[in-house]
């Protein structure tokens, strides 16, 4: 019996980082294939972090990632990808889903539809403005349309991730006005349940200023009943009595139907 699982590993080695790792277990040998690499000894222009993986439909394994001129939240990032159609083994080349000039590019989120659309969402950070105030970057403000609001923008592909479409923003959407920002890296879901059949549900935590210049957390889902023409949200969690806040986030659909946020 053959046993294959792939993992996401992210790790920088002082010689020879290496992240977004495909494992091979069979028979236990482990088999390693590098997707995405950054060695700053040798003066690798990009480094590569948030990982993302799904299958398509037809079997090919989409690898998405952020790429930046270093390893800084803040580095110009653009949202990459590189296929595979032979579960791993070999991988294309890298393809530049999103890019924004100076203006950053985060936190990947996809999900492959029971009819094989593949749905992408990512958040815009404008140069110089990020989720908190650290040296030179500033906090980004509230607010939808001005040059200091991030967004939430989602793309479409409808042949296995090889083209993809215009961005088209949901910020209004999916970001309540307490907010500068929502997001999460990983995979959203399309349940499979009666009662909700279809429906689309992405993670989210969202960045809240509390008004001291600091920040706090929330999470919560977002989830459309029209592949993804319209988004509405659900109830923040709430942590009465809880310490701490939570904040990256996977979503699942548990056997009986409900919905976990881990």
């Amino acid at each position: 019996m053959i046993i294959r699982t792939w993992l996401l590993l992210i790790g920088l080695l002082l010689l020879s980082p290496r992240f977004l790792i495909a494992l091979s277990n069979e028979n236990l040998l482990i088999k390693r294939t590098v997707v995405y690499s950054y060695n700053k000894v040798t003066g690798d222009k990009y480094g590569y972090r948030i990982p993302a993986l799904v299958t398509a439909k037809n079997g090919t394994l989409l690898a998405f990632a952020e790429r930046r001129i270093d390893l800084s939240d803040h580095a110009q990032n653009d949202i990459v990808l590189r296929r595979s159609k032979d579960n791993g083994q070999t991988w294309g080349k890298i393809i530049v889903v999103a890019e924004d000039g100076k203006n950053l590019l985060n936190d990947p989120c996809v999900v492959v539809f029971e009819s094989g659309k593949i749905l992408l969402m990512y958040q815009r950070f404008p140069y110089g403005y990020h989720a908190c105030n650290s040296g030179w970057i500033k906090m980004a403000h509230k607010g939808y349309d001005g040059p200091y609001n991030t967004k939430s923008l989602l793309k479409y592909s409808d042949d296995d991730g090889i083209f993809w479409s215009d961005p088209l923003d949901i910020t209004h959407q999916i970001r309540d006005t307490d907010a500068i920002s929502v997001g999460s890296p990983g995979r959203g879901i399309q349940l499979s349940s009666e009662s909700f059949k279809g429906r689309i549900i992405f993670p989210l935590y969202e960045t809240i200023p509390d008004g001291k210049g600091g920040r706090t957390w929330r999470n919560r889902v977002a989830y459309s009943d029209d592949k993804g023409i319209t988004w509405k949200l659900s109830e923040r969690i709430p942590r009465d009595g809880m310490k701490g806040y939570g904040n990256e986030a996977q979503v699942v659909e548990i056997s009986d139907g409900t919905i976990g946020l881990f």
